[in-house]
């Protein structure tokens, strides 16, 4: 358990199964949004963080909404700079607005 002054985690460990997305935010309520990181192989929209240093191959499938990099990338896709976090706030704002999206998965 992680504790602090108003807040605290906990952290359950799954040995023999991975946990699927809808158990994990079948845990929240009350909230306007969930931003997930990972889960890459859902059918949700996500937005791929790419980092030129990390040196990784750039995933892309047909449920990327947008790309935030810090390096220019020949893409249809929306691009964020990874560095300008008021930006990519204002591009999940937005997508939520426009597409009454119910959750948005943030991959690095």
């Amino acid at each position: 358990m992680l504790l602090g002054v108003n807040c605290y985690a906990l952290i359950h460990e799954t040995l023999d199964k991975s946990v699927d997305i809808q158990t994990l935010i079948n845990h929240f309520s009350d909230v306007d949004i969930i931003l997930i990181e990972g889960f890459k192989d859902e059918t949700i929209p996500k937005i791929m963080c790419h980092r030129s240093a990390n040196q990784k191959p750039l995933f892309i499938d047909n449920f990327i909404v947008a790309i935030a990099c810090d390096e220019s990338i020949e893409t249809n896709l929306q691009k964020l700079n990874i560095n300008e976090t008021s930006q990519i706030a204002e591009f999940i704002k937005s997508y939520f607005e426009l597409n009454n999206v119910i959750k948005l998965n943030l991959l690095y």
